[in-house]
């Protein structure tokens, strides 16, 4: 069943608000990798949208696209587990992998 992801921003601004949230290992390496602090993090989940939903593996997860101090776009992977919401890395946007078609950024 999909995710409603209204409903699913809403609840993970709240969890992202009272830091109630987990940072793997490998995305806090890709945060240094990629010139992206946790408060980054923070704000991709306050002003961000969801751009993605992936069922594979045990947890639901979301892509989310948010934007850099520097304006650069990036996204992360967040698990929508039982206990807390686990970023689960921090990616660059590839234009081999998306586009924007109508103003709307996909899958290619």
């Amino acid at each position: 069943m999909p995710l409603d992801w209204d409903v699913l921003i809403v609840l993970l601004r709240r969890k992202f608000a009272c830091k109630d949230f987990a940072l793997t290992k490998h995305a806090n390496q890709r945060c240094g990798e990629r010139d992206v602090a946790i408060r980054g993090i923070e704000n991709c989940i306050m002003s961000g949208e969801i751009i993605e939903e992936q069922t594979h593996g045990p947890d639901p997860k979301v892509l989310i696209l948010g934007d850099k101090e520097d304006g650069t776009s990036f996204y992360i992977v967040v698990a929508i587990t039982e206990d807390k919401p686990v970023v689960i890395t921090v990616c660059g946007i590839d234009e081999n992998v998306w586009e924007i078609v109508a103003g709307i950024i996909r899958r290619r």
